[in-house]
């Protein structure tokens, strides 16, 4: 089905001399692997002139896997590139337009698996039935690779394992355990992979976490969970952003929750995150305040003062709930 337009990727970034790779804000673990791999995949092609930029860095969780500690943190990257990978990244403005694609880039290839992906660029390969972002540069690696390496396949893997959150999730797909078999196969190790993603926490991330469930609010009849982090809540902990990301599994854990929220404090308003069981798509949620993602996993940015921004997506949730 995508055939054609993985060997037209293949080809541009064969010849292309120089590249800038990007994907969304607050980057997760199958942005920065689709990042990684992407730059292994370059290189192994011969191509070394290349950027690897965020709007937000690298979490640190992800700084060991290869290539990582090449991402820097840009509000915006200066210079020209002749092929500019969009990845994981639904639309420009997710990067945080780190980029102008009209006078910086030559050409422009676009890879996402979101349900809000827009076909921008030049070259867009846009497969929403796939649970990872890393499965389409697994395809992509494979098209054009001289060899699927154990580097590469530990990148991929991992973007994997987190975007199905250990195969738990609703996106967990045969597509996605007969990748995870075959990258296993080029010389992956599960079990140090689980420990590195998932057992190195830091004191001050299971304090937020601590901190963030202790304060847990349970509405509509126990059928929604909301946690939100305040910025002095991150102070006082002395955790970082990126230490929230698996609060709202456990808010959604709570047995009878069909819809979990997280309320980040950030700038002048909230970054909302929302995750729900099978029977509640949160991606409608998240398009009608701007955002999106996948149905059991979405999110926005609103702005506004708690009280406002939790009465908001609160009403929204219920609408949804009553469908």
């Amino acid at each position: 089905m995508f055939g054609k337009v993985i060997r037209d990727i293949v080809k541009v970034i064969a010849s292309g001399q120089s590249f800038l790779l990007t994907s969304h804000l607050n980057p997760d673990g199958d942005s920065i692997s689709c990042e990684t791999a992407m730059a292994l995949f370059l290189e192994q092609l011969g191509q070394k002139k290349y950027v690897i930029a965020n709007r937000d860095g690298c979490p640190a969780i992800y700084r060991f896997l290869p290539r990582a500690r090449k991402i820097i943190k840009a509000a915006r990257v200066s210079g020209t590139f002749d092929v500019a990978l969009i990845l994981d990244a639904s639309d420009i403005q997710r990067t945080g337009n780190i980029i102008d694609l009209k006078t910086q880039v030559k050409k422009v290839i676009v890879i996402d698996h979101h349900l809000s992906a827009l076909p921008f660029g030049d070259y867009h390969y846009l497969d929403r039935e796939s649970a990872s972002c890393a499965e389409q540069i697994y395809n992509v690696v494979k098209a054009g690779a001289k060899k699927l390496t154990q580097s590469i396949a530990t990148c991929l893997y991992t973007g994997i394992v987190t975007e199905t959150n250990k195969f738990q999730e609703a996106n967990t797909n045969p597509a996605a355990l007969r990748t995870a078999a075959l990258l296993v196969e080029a010389g992956v190790d599960p079990c140090e992979l689980g420990r590195r993603i998932y057992e190195e926490n830091s004191l001050p991330q299971l304090k937020l976490l601590g901190a963030s469930l202790s304060g847990l609010q349970v509405s509509h009849q126990g059928q929604v969970a909301t946690a939100v982090v305040p910025r002095q809540l991150l102070r006082k902990t002395g955790a970082k952003v990126e230490h929230t990301e698996g609060i709202i599994r456990f808010a959604r854990s709570l047995k009878g929750v069909k819809v979990a929220a997280l309320l980040r404090q950030q700038n002048d308003g909230f970054k909302v995150s929302l995750r729900s069981q099978d029977q509640v798509d949160v991606n409608a949620i998240a398009v009608k305040f701007g955002g999106g993602g996948h149905k059991r996993a979405a999110g926005f940015f609103l702005a506004g003062s708690l009280t406002k921004v939790k009465k908001e997506v609160l009403l929204k949730i219920s609408k949804q709930l009553s469908k």
